[in-house]
């Protein structure tokens, strides 16, 4: 279709998309708006290629494409996905590379202070609640983008994606909590071993831990951000 010919109902569409749309990061509502606009475009493009004349085109592919008030709530619900499934990721790979940092830098330095049989019930019960914490939540990192995904194949089944996807959010908010809980359990065995004998660990190794740790934070609130925005 020529830049000349009318396209004031599809503006006046997507403003009514826009509002269906309700408050979200800008960006992320610019494009799948954006995404709509080419669909209908498109649409559009190859009625008039078979002879129509671009007004009836643009009306019939607007009418193809569906009401705004019903098409609002599950491009609501699209615009969740995407960040969600950012978020998913960045838990997974964060928990991972985290985790076994840490389980590298800990178990591959210098002995503890204790031997296994003498260690400290309160050290035993860190060293415990950290690993189960970060275990379960990798598993649910990897088990919320796995909802994620699957059910992207299956559109026709609205219900089960609208499931798959509030069952993601809820694994999401339960690993970053967490993640929470294992890094401060991390910091408490550090604290409580490096003050009873600080030459038990290495140093180095511990930094260039912490670093690594502090360099994954932005990368889970990024998404973290937009989730709690779009909620």
């Amino acid at each position: 279709m020529s830049a000349e010919q009318p396209h004031h109902e599809l503006d006046a569409y997507l403003d009514r998309l826009r509002t269906e749309l309700g408050p979200g990061t800008g960006s992320e509502v610019t494009d799948l708006i954006d995404e709509c606009r080419d669909h209908v475009l498109s649409h559009a493009e190859e009625s008039v290629a078979h002879g129509g004349s671009p007004r009836s085109a643009m009306v019939e592919a607007l009418s193809d494409f569906g009401a705004a008030s019903s098409v609002g709530p599950v491009m609501r619900g699209e615009l969740r996905r995407r960040p969600l499934r950012r978020l998913s990721a960045a838990l997974l790979a964060a928990g991972a590379v985290l985790g076994a940092g840490w389980h590298c830098v800990i178990a591959f330095g210098p002995p503890a202070p204790w031997t296994d049989e003498a260690r400290p019930l309160r050290i035993e019960a860190i060293r415990v609640v950290g690993h189960v914490s970060t275990l379960v939540a990798v598993v649910l990192a990897l088990a919320s983008l796995a909802l994620l995904t699957v059910p992207g194949r299956l559109n026709a089944y609205s219900t089960a994606r609208s499931l798959c996807q509030g069952l993601a959010m809820r694994a999401c908010v339960i690993s970053v909590v967490l993640g929470v809980v294992a890094a401060t359990q991390v910091a408490a065995y550090l604290l409580s071993r490096g003050t009873v004998r600080p030459e038990s660990l290495a140093w180095p190794a511990v930094w260039a831990a912490v670093g690594l740790t502090v360099a994954g934070v932005p990368v889970v609130l990024r998404p973290l951000r937009t989730v709690v925005a779009l909620r």
